[in-house]
């Protein structure tokens, strides 16, 4: 092609395509709506396709529109990824990183991490999205983001991870529930109660840890939370019981939420936070680096729980094998 499309262009295709406006479109890349469509029709041109099909109301994507924003998705990370490479080798731990975190993580972690390495990276600039992982996982693939800090085990095909540390459940009940006084909670106790947990698209059901699958399975759990804030304060008012990540715990999720909580009495009760980054990364070194910074961080501090050896080794790409749990 003799004259081929601008990256400008192609932000203003994948654009479209998310928006399905062309005022919304034009307004997330920053210009006029005007703008937007001549230069929108100037791509049109140059392929010599409609990418759209448009009246006064209507904005239709073609299939052939369609398949063209995901790969110019996939071009605007690669370029992205080339800049990366030179700003990485010219000032390592310096510029601006997308950063993404799921809810169940980043309100009760990231107040007090991110000052930590901010203080530890000066010259490092952390932009922070939070979403649920599956999301995420799409932000990342397009080069939205750069890198996540996400809890495992969750398959990430196509990523790189690298495990912080263990982050175990507890139980959580009224103190006037029958189990507030118990010193640890065991299966039967939990088949027991009536039981709450999060919504099923929430990516705590998809690490598939033994005391999610006992807890789902028990006769009278329903899912009914949004956010761990929602369910410590139907706890707190004696509509059932739930089950928390300590982290939350100790980030003052229940500070003004009168819960009881105790550990539990059996294996598999704890996720792993890890962080995940697309494979073959300009900054997969740099990645690392921060990873083994939060650890660090994480031992002085006696956050979470020390990783065994081995699982300190991050995972083969694609991350389907999740960390070991012993």
């Amino acid at each position: 092609m003799d004259n081929p499309p601008s990256l400008r262009q192609l932000e203003y295709l994948v654009a479209l395509d998310a928006h399905g406006h062309f005022s919304d479109a034009a307004r997330a890349c920053g210009v006029g709506t005007p703008a937007f469509s001549s230069g929108l029709a100037d791509l049109e041109e140059r392929l010599g396709v409609r990418v759209a099909d448009r009246d006064r109301r209507h904005v239709a994507m073609t299939p052939i529109g369609r398949r063209l924003a995901a790969q110019a998705q996939r071009v605007l990370a690669e370029a992205t990824a080339f800049i990366a490479l030179a700003s990485s080798d010219s000032r390592p731990m310096a510029g601006t990183w997308q950063f993404g975190s799921i809810p169940t993580i980043a309100p009760f972690l990231m107040p007090k991490l991110l000052p930590a390495m901010r203080e530890r990276f000066p010259e490092l600039d952390l932009r922070l999205s939070e979403d649920k992982t599956a999301p995420l996982l799409a932000a990342l693939e397009t080069g939205h983001l750069d890198v996540l800090l996400i809890a495992f085990p969750y398959e990430v095909p196509g990523c790189d991870t690298d495990w912080l540390f263990h982050d175990s459940y507890r139980f959580a009940c009224s103190p006037r529930c029958a189990l507030a006084k118990s010193a640890r909670i065991g299966p039967n106790d939990i088949a027991s109660q009536p039981l709450m947990l999060l919504e099923a698209s929430n990516c705590l059901h998809h690490h598939a840890l033994p005391v999610l699958e006992t807890a789902a399975a028990a006769p009278q759990t329903t899912f009914a939370g949004t956010s761990l804030q929602t369910l410590a304060a139907m706890v707190a008012v004696d509509m059932g019981s739930t089950l928390l990540p300590t982290l939350a715990i100790e980030g003052g999720l229940l500070q003004s939420a009168d819960v009881v909580t105790r550990p539990l009495g059996y294996e598999g009760g704890r996720r792993t936070l890890g962080l995940c980054w697309r494979h073959g990364h300009a900054r997969a070194a740099e990645f690392r680096e921060f990873g083994a910074a939060i650890r660090a961080w994480a031992s002085t501090t006696g956050m979470g729980e020390p990783l065994a050896l081995a699982a300190k080794r991050p995972s083969k790409r694609g991350g389907r094998r999740g960390p070991p749990r012993g």
